[in-house]
Order: C-alpha cells, then structure tokens, then sequence
C-alpha cells in the first residue's frame, strides 16, 4: 500500500508550529559579544563536523534579548530556537542560516517573533511585505519582517493577539531596527564553501534516484522515479527558506515512487554539524558501513532513520527497520554522485 502524501505535509505542519521550549522567565541580560572571524581572513571550506559561521555566532541573543523580544511583543517572552527533531526544517542551517524564535513566556504562543538570518548571498528572491488580519490561516494579525543590511539577511514574522494589526505593525518596525543597527555592527557571515564530499544542496530527486540501484529495495524495483515532493502553502515556512529549494517546495523532500511503496527522503549534504542537536531523544541504531544511525517512531506505523557519514546527513521513513541498509546504500550510491570534490 502506497503511503499517503498529506501525511507528511500534516507532520511539517504540526512540529513546525508546535516545537517545545523551556520555561523560565525573561532574562534581564542584553546582547551578548559575537565571535567572528577577522575580516579579510581567507575563507576555509568545511568540514561538515562543526556549525559554519553564520550570523550573529550563532547566537540569537546577540540580536535580541528576552527583554528586549518582551518589549517588542508586549508581555514576557522567552526564547525559543530548539531545533526540532524533524529534518526538512533544516533548510536555512546548511546556508549558514539561524533560526531564532521568541514566544509568549507563558507557553500560549498568543505572541511570536520568528525569523530566519542568512548570508544575504545564500538566496535571492522578490521579498513580500505589509501586515494581514486575523483569519483562517492565522489566529492573530500577521505582518512580514523581511530586510536585508550589511550582507545578512533576515525573513520571518511577527503576530501579535490584538483586534487590529496596529501591535504587529509596531513590533516589526522596533524589529528592523534593531535588527539594522546589530546587523550593521557585525561582521557577516559568508555563504559555506561545501566540504569535501559534501552533497549538493537542493537535490537532484529524479537524478538521484535513477543513479542509485532500488532494484533490491522491498517495494521498489528498477522502475523507481525520484520526484519532488509537492509541498504547498507552508504556514510556517519563511520566504527565505522556501527560496532556497527550487520551485518554492518550501522543505527539501524527495519522493521515491516504486513498485508498490512510496518513500520520502532528505539529504542533507554537509548536514552532519546538526547529529547532536537534532538526534536528541532518538534511538542508536547500527547500520553496517555507515558511522552513526538512529532511528525514531514515524507516523502511521513509519519509522524514521537517520544516517550520518563523513560530512552527510540522510533521512529517511520506512516501515520496516530490516530494510534501512539497503535503501541507505541505493540512496548513498546516487547522493555520492553529487558529492563536493
């Protein structure tokens, strides 16, 4: 039986929107010094084992701190920047991106500010502007944060609970500037040069599934095709990180099309930084001829795999946990193909 395609838009939806964060209450501290690399230091490519410069360190407090975001969505707020162990939301972070996220401290996310920052040479697109009402898509009004200052980009929004868009309005405003100044300030990060062997990010999904073998994969067969899965109409998804996969998919899944089982996968070319952050709560599993796998409990009896590999990250859903090396080598053969030299 072919798995049904809404599930996963479904999953998107749900983790994207819902991800846990910690309690506590709103620090007092303000921005904290950012490290970087001196300017004019020659570009090194990288390894895929450590996180690329990307803005701001890496640290969102060093662009706003949870007194400021309490200011600015008017009640306590607290950061929220936990990467969900779901792996198409990691889009912007093999860019160099940074998630940042500040919510309601009390847990209602009745009030966000989430946005994505990017080297501002990482994606190019027309950006979307202006504020909308309360509706059927959004509880709360709504208004776009998009600008890009000093080589760094940034996409997101703000909702804030209120009978008119004014709050939002206001907030987005305070946001740009704050987000102008700090920007200014800093030294950018620049676009990844890909480690060596990294894959190459977006996907090829046809072509990589014709390179691979999925003659021996249960479900399969030699007649397989690899196509792009079609996403529409991500609430969650950034202007940004939709941008980043082609065709406005907005998150990097592929669809394998057998015989008589459909498969989704992500490759995550020079992902493999992410194994300790995002591998949180999953389970070790051994899968011979690949340095680290794990697996986890997927939607309507799937499970998810995880497999990492010299600077590569792949995922995968499969139904039975017996299959996973044989999918992992086809998926292997024809991602390998695609590789950084």
């Amino acid at each position: 039986m072919k798995i049904a395609r809404t599930l996963v838009l479904v999953g998107a939806v749900v983790l994207s929107g819902c991800a846990s964060a910690p309690a506590g209450p709103a620090s007092e501290s303000g921005p904290s010094t950012v490290p970087t690399a001196p300017t004019g230091q020659s570009q090194q490519r990288e390894t895929g084992l450590t996180p690329p410069l990307r803005p701001f360190g890496g640290d969102c407090t060093a662009l706003l701190s949870e007194a400021e975001a309490s200011e600015l969505l008017g009640t306590p707020a607290m950061t929220n920047v936990a990467l969900p162990s779901f792996a198409p939301e990691v889009s912007a972070e093999l860019h160099a991106g940074l998630r940042c996220r500040w919510v309601s401290a009390d847990g209602s996310f009745a009030s966000s500010l989430s946005v994505v920052m990017l080297p501002a040479d990482a994606v190019s697109y027309t950006a979307p502007s202006g504020c909308e009402p309360a509706g059927e898509e959004y509880s709360a009004p709504r208004c776009v944060i998009e600008a890009e200052v000093n080589g760094t980009r940034v996409s997101g929004s703000v909702w804030i609970t209120s009978d008119t868009t004014a709050p939002a309005t206001a907030a987005a405003s305070a946001f740009l500037s704050i987000f102008t100044d700090r920007a200014n300030a800093a030294e950018p990060a620049p676009v990844p040069l890909p480690a060596v062997g990294a894959w190459a990010h977006p996907v090829d999904c046809e072509a990589v599934v014709s390179a691979g073998d999925m003659s021996s994969v249960p479900g399969l067969g030699a007649a397989s095709v690899g196509v792009r899965f079609p996403f529409g109409g991500h609430p969650y998804a950034t202007p940004a990180e939709t941008a980043l996969e082609p065709g406005g998919a907005e998150f990097p899944y592929c669809w394998i099309d057998g015989e008589s089982a459909d498969i989704t996968f992500v490759a995550m070319g020079g992902g493999r930084w992410l194994e300790s952050t995002a591998m949180t709560g999953a389970t070790p599993i051994t899968v011979d001829g690949y340095e680290s796998a794990y697996s986890s409990p997927g939607q309507e009896g799937l499970t998810n795999v995880d497999i990492f590999d010299g600077p590569n990250w792949l995922h995968f859903k499969i139904r039975y946990l017996s299959n996973a090396k044989v999918l992992a080598d086809a998926l292997f053969a024809g991602l390998d193909a695609t590789a950084a030299s």
